[in-house]
Order: C-alpha cells, then structure tokens, then sequence
C-alpha cells in the first residue's frame, strides 16, 4: 500500500479485517481490492451541487445528469463538425 501511495476506503479496511479473521487474506486479495475503482460520494454530490442552481428543483440528481451528459453529447457533436 505505501508503494503505491493506496489507501483503503472504510468498506475496503473492514473487508480486510473480516478476511484476516477468516484466514482468508493474501496479498493477491489485498491489491485486488485496491485495484477496485473508488466512486466518492463526497465528489458527486458537490458536483450535483454546483449545477444544482441550473436545474428545477423537482430534477432528481439522475435527471441532472441525463441533461448535462445530453448537453455535453450535443456540444462534442459540434466541436467535430
């Protein structure tokens, strides 16, 4: 872990511990799970956030992104023409 500078998330931490009770823990196991992609909570709701004052206030954060995934599509779409 401190080669790669990886530091496991609280769900990962306590899938390690459950493992070194169970006996189960390997090194293979280790980087496995650390190789999992992390998504952050934290990111997503202050990039919801931030565009948040665009959007009705009814649009549920999945209609908020649709739109803006939408917009952007469009917007890709004219740069290459």
């Amino acid at each position: 872990m401190e080669v790669n500078q990886v530091k496991p998330s609280l769900s990962q931490a306590v899938r390690f511990k459950k493992m070194k009770q169970a006996g189960t823990l390997t090194t293979d196991i280790i980087y496995e799970v650390l190789s999992e992609v992390k998504e952050s909570p934290i990111s997503e709701a202050k990039i919801t956030l931030h565009y948040r004052k665009f959007f009705p206030p009814h649009y549920s954060p999945k209609q908020v992104e649709e739109v803006i995934i939408a917009l952007l599509t469009d917007w890709r779409k004219a740069q290459t023409v």
